[in-house]
């Protein structure tokens, strides 16, 4: 992940645009993209491991604000819905999770998350909450354990929860549906 600043106003998806004189975290494969596409107009300014505190149920405490994002596809976003169920039940915590506009609608009406936001997102969402976890590269690991175990169990270990002693019903996404994607699926 890197921390870009911008100096002008650009859009980057339909309907999203990054903010002048504003920071944002992003993998580096977008800044790469929007370096190209916007020459001058952003530049890297900070590292992401100076904001980022990660989140580790062995000392985490209740009712604290947890930030957690994944780009990538529609199941690396649902890869992460369970640990988010899990860290609000237990944790009694604020959620706020992100990824990038093609899959926003995933945590969209979602009971388990609080706020959901799109990737690239302000450095602020980051300073804002207590504790962070990005699943970037977990499942792209090509060591041993990337291929031997399930990618759900893989993002509960990321966050230091024993994944073996979650039931198998707790580790299927659940997901939200608004009233008008109810009526669709009905």
């Amino acid at each position: 992940m890197r921390i870009a600043e911008t100096v002008m106003d650009m859009e980057i998806y339909k309907g999203y645009s990054l903010q002048k004189n504003t920071e944002y975290i992003m993998p580096g494969a977008i800044l790469k993209q929007l370096i190209s596409i916007y020459p001058g107009g952003i530049a890297e300014s900070g590292r992401f491991e100076d904001f980022y505190n990660p989140i580790n149920v062995t000392s985490l405490p209740k009712k604290k604000t947890l930030l957690l994002f994944r780009s990538g596809g529609i199941g690396d976003v649902m890869f992460m819905l369970p640990l988010i169920k899990y860290l609000k039940k237990n944790f009694e915590a604020k959620i706020k999770a992100g990824t990038t506009p093609s899959y926003i609608t995933l945590l969209k009406n979602n009971p388990y998350i609080d706020y959901q936001f799109m990737m690239p997102f302000k450095l602020e969402e980051m300073k804002t909450s207590d504790y962070h976890l990005t699943f970037e590269g977990v499942i792209e690991d090509i060591d041993k354990e990337a291929k031997t175990i399930h990618a759900v169990d893989l993002f509960f270990k990321e966050a230091g929860v024993d994944f073996t002693k979650i039931k198998s019903e707790d580790k299927i996404p659940e997901l939200g549906f608004d009233e008008f994607h109810l009526k669709k699926i009905a």
